[in-house]
């Protein structure tokens, strides 16, 4: 996996992934789309799935995600991690490369969000992640 820094004012941090295909478009939604189209003009609706690190100033962040055809990210796997308070960051970063890689949305499989509800409920109150699971869940009131 090669990686690749996201500069910004503030922050400098890396991401790279593991499928190839993904890597070859630097992580971005349009390069990717465009390249699906290119290998599978008739699959409309795909999904690739990825291992995607992140690297940041306060320490790193591994997960498996899988990337759909309309923008989603969704948090499939963490790999074993209990998340706690202490990988806030972790998931804030994450946040920003998705957006800034030009993703729309950054969510969590149910079962990954039951191991750690504490925590995932903080990071969808918080607003870095979608969950209509978790919508669904606490009902949040508009």
């Amino acid at each position: 996996m090669d990686q690749w820094e996201i500069r910004n004012k503030e922050e400098e941090y890396s991401v790279s992934f593991s499928n190839s295909l993904v890597e070859k478009c630097l992580g971005k939604y349009t390069r990717v789309c465009k390249k699906m189209q290119e290998t599978e003009p008739f699959a409309s609706q795909w999904t690739l799935q990825t291992s995607f690190s992140v690297v940041h100033p306060v320490g790193s962040f591994s997960c498996v995600c899988n990337l759909y055809y309309n923008g989603q990210v969704v948090i499939y796997d963490t790999q074993g991690q209990v998340m706690r308070a202490h990988n806030i960051n972790d998931i804030r970063f994450l946040k920003k490369a998705v957006l800034w890689l030009g993703w729309n949305s950054l969510t969590v499989i149910p079962s990954e969000i039951d191991s750690s509800i504490d925590f995932w409920r903080r990071t969808w109150e918080t607003g870095l992640i979608d969950s209509d699971y978790l919508e669904k869940k606490y009902k949040r009131k508009q």
